[in-house]
């Protein structure tokens, strides 16, 4: 059951961390895919954890790459919290000349959570940040041709 909700089944995430609640895939075109688990809340420690060390890391994978796609599964999230917030969005402030596109797969039946969504990605959007939400995997990959990096991690 576990391999139906994986964006890729069968392949391993890159990162698992049992704390974190986050699984990363670094994905080609050069970026990141993170999964959080189903019931997680998008906190500080989570949004410190991909804003940190999950861009730290992808980065160093992909050093002649300028600019990342960055995909967010947030579906089977539970909610999210005001810090978890912040901390995402200003992170995207920071490195917004190194976004190609953010893309946001929103809980389906979460209105609070889609409401605080939009209203990130309108801001965002505001300060020239390629922003788009999507309610599938299969959107993602309607708007991209991903897959997982094949490359170990060093």
């Amino acid at each position: 059951m576990e391999a139906q909700r994986s964006p890729f089944p069968g392949i391993t995430p890159h990162l698992d961390p049992p704390r974190a609640r986050v699984r990363t895939w670094f994905i080609e075109p050069a970026g990141m895919l993170n999964k959080v688990e189903r019931g997680a809340v998008i906190n500080a420690a989570v949004a410190t954890y991909i804003s940190e060390h999950v861009y730290n890391l992808m980065r160093a994978r992909f050093p002649l790459a300028s600019r990342y796609l960055y995909i967010h599964d947030f579906s089977e999230s539970a909610s999210y919290d005001t810090q978890g917030r912040q901390i995402l969005t200003q992170w995207a402030m920071r490195v917004r000349n190194q976004i190609e596109n953010v893309l946001v797969i929103a809980p389906p039946m979460n209105s609070l959570f889609s409401m605080g969504i939009d209203t990130v990605a309108m801001m965002l959007r505001m300060s020239g940040i390629p922003f788009e939400i999507v309610y599938s995997m299969d959107a993602v990959r309607n708007r991209y041709p991903i897959r997982p990096s094949s490359e170990a991690i060093t």
